[in-house]
């Protein structure tokens, strides 16, 4: 898993996964240095840091779990998924490193790895109903997959557990949005974002809904909020880009699209970035801009 345009994936595991040091004013300890550097996104920082955590004490599967999604957003996920596997040697019944190692192998795209790996969440879940990353991790892969109605009864078996989660009302958010349930999906999102308004999943699929809806005015509060939390979220300068066009704001539609594709440029999505992929949309908007300086000169 990387950190690629911050997927609902990403920001799933994100939310959940990061193993805290707790305390107003934690001890300065190679753990908790990387639990902060982790935070500010300074990964190869944060690698060094729990490395010294192992190497003080190698059964701190703490700082272990920690430095598997560190690996992951440095795109070495082999070595996160060794991480997660020699957790899972000194303590099978990890939930969360079982979680995230289903979770690489259902996105491996190697159908008995994500079978294998849907029947260890389902496992998860039996052997503990109160096990939320569990209830995350498969309701995402089911979405993912298509399969909406599982997903939909996945995320609500979560919610009668904890029926204020962000994560799990975010992903009921996505399981409408996709149903074309946009109100329905609003609703949920609405519910994240009650216990946490600076969820970036539900801010982002509060934006993609209203959008939806063409309720082009709350779409693009929606998503300025989404960038005021990360100002580097490619699908909300898409969406703002989108938005500006519809309302003649040209001049913002330029703005957005020139950051969609420097964003993807830097970041490129699976298969790699193509440089001229937003080159026909730009070319538009510079003669329609040009067009309409000539009529108002």
């Amino acid at each position: 898993m990387t950190s690629k345009g911050l997927s609902a994936a990403v920001l799933i595991l994100a939310a959940w996964t990061l193993v805290g040091c707790g305390g107003v004013t934690p001890v300065e300890t190679p753990f908790n240095k990387g639990v902060y550097l982790y935070s500010v996104e300074r990964y190869a920082e944060a690698e060094a840091e729990y490395r010294l955590a192992i190497h003080d004490d190698e059964d701190d599967l703490r700082a272990r779990y920690n430095l598997g999604l560190t690996l992951e957003h440095l795109n070495r996920s082999a070595e996160a998924r060794e991480q997660y596997e020699l957790i899972l040697r000194q303590e099978p019944d990890h939930p969360r490193a079982s979680a995230t190692l289903a979770a690489m192998e259902w996105e491996s795209g190697d159908p008995e790895q994500a079978s294998r790996a849907e029947a260890r969440l389902r496992q998860l879940i039996d052997a503990d109903h109160r096990d939320l990353a569990a209830y995350v991790t498969l309701g995402a892969r089911l979405i993912d997959a298509g399969r909406l109605e599982e997903a939909r009864d996945v995320v609500r078996q979560g919610l009668e557990v904890a029926p204020t989660h962000v994560e799990l009302n975010a992903l009921l958010g996505d399981v409408e949005y996709r149903r074309q349930e946009y109100g329905k999906a609003e609703d949920a999102y609405d519910a994240a974002l009650k216990r946490d308004e600076d969820d970036l999943h539900a801010l982002l699929g509060r934006g993609r809904a209203a959008f939806a809806r063409m309720h082009w005015d709350e779409a693009r509060s929606w998503m300025k909020r989404a960038l005021y939390v990360h100002p580097d979220l490619r699908e909300a300068h898409r969406v703002l880009a989108e938005v500006a066009e519809r309302q003649g704001n040209l001049e913002d539609a330029v703005w957005h699209w020139w950051r969609v594709r420097d964003l993807e440029r830097l970041d490129p999505p699976e298969g790699g970035a193509d440089p001229t992929r937003y080159e026909e949309q730009l070319r538009k908007l510079y003669e329609r801009l040009l067009d309409r300086l000539r009529r108002e000169s």
